[in-house]
């Protein structure tokens, strides 16, 4: 029942956004309270009048395992926003990832990316996730380049990881190659459950019981392509080795319906 309603608001929210520009719909809906959606494809201007592109000012500041952050690497075109990695000429163990950030905090509802992760060699990450800093809340939709037909699902309640002390995911087949084309990934997050979905299909669920606390915050979108290095050895393995040409993960929309607007398209 929970997935039908789900969708049924998916597809409701979709036909009311369709008739207008994104900007009328912007306008109209303050603070993004009743919900979003950019198309990444030719509506970037929108898309970066609320989100952030992250920049790390310096070779060796690491933002997260032996990455940080260029402005340079994001950029958009047919294919959406594109997300790019790239190695450091010094330190060589350093990488330039990419990482975009939402400016504003939304909470409970659907939470959806239509995107292609990058998928070759081993120890990258592409992430598509909603995080509270203030009280390390998180919900992870992530994908190992050594593992592109896997997603890693994942939550963090209060700083605690639903994988335990080495914050390992929920592994789900994909059954497919994550890296070869666009898929739609999403989440309802919940007072009382996570339920993950894949191209509208429920692929895992939790009830919080992996964690004393459960998720409760509002919490900003962040897309981001990392190196892992050491400290995820144990989940990336002990080499950052990207192959191809392209080194990049691709997003062509993000969106997300608040659970108020659900319940109201439900009446």
């Amino acid at each position: 029942m929970l997935k039908a309603k789900i969708l049924i608001a998916i597809v409701v929210g979709a036909c009311l956004i369709c008739g207008m520009s994104y900007t009328t719909v912007f306008a109209a809906v303050n603070n993004y309270a009743k919900g979003y959606s950019f198309k990444l494809n030719g509506d970037e201007e929108a898309f970066l009048d609320a989100f952030f592109v992250n920049e790390t000012t310096s070779a060796g500041n690491y933002a997260i395992g032996v990455t940080g952050w260029s402005r340079e690497n994001v950029s958009f075109g047919e294919d959406g926003m594109r997300l790019g990695l790239e190695r450091s000429d010094s330190p060589t163990e350093y990488w330039y990832g990419s990482e975009v950030s939402a400016k504003f905090e939304t909470g409970y509802g659907y939470y959806e990316a239509e995107m292609m992760p990058y998928g070759a060699g081993t120890g990258v990450v592409t992430s598509f996730f909603i995080y509270n800093h203030a009280n390390v809340d998180e919900i992870d939709v992530e994908f190992n380049s050594s593992k592109p037909n896997i997603v890693d699902l994942c939550y963090h309640a209060k700083g605690v990881s639903s994988g335990g002390p080495d914050s390992l995911a929920f592994e789900i087949d994909l059954g497919f190659d994550s890296s070869k084309e666009f898929h739609r990934y999403g989440f309802f997050y919940g007072p009382d459950m996570i339920v993950w979905y894949v191209d509208g299909e429920e692929i895992f669920r939790t009830y919080y019981t992996q964690t004393p606390d459960k998720v409760t915050s509002a919490c900003s979108v962040i897309f981001s392509i990392w190196a892992g290095g050491e400290r995820f050895e144990n989940w990336l393995g002990e080499s950052v080795e990207p192959v191809g040409a392209d080194m990049a993960a691709y997003v062509r929309r993000v969106w997300h319906v608040p659970l108020s607007e659900m319940r109201a398209r439900e009446e």
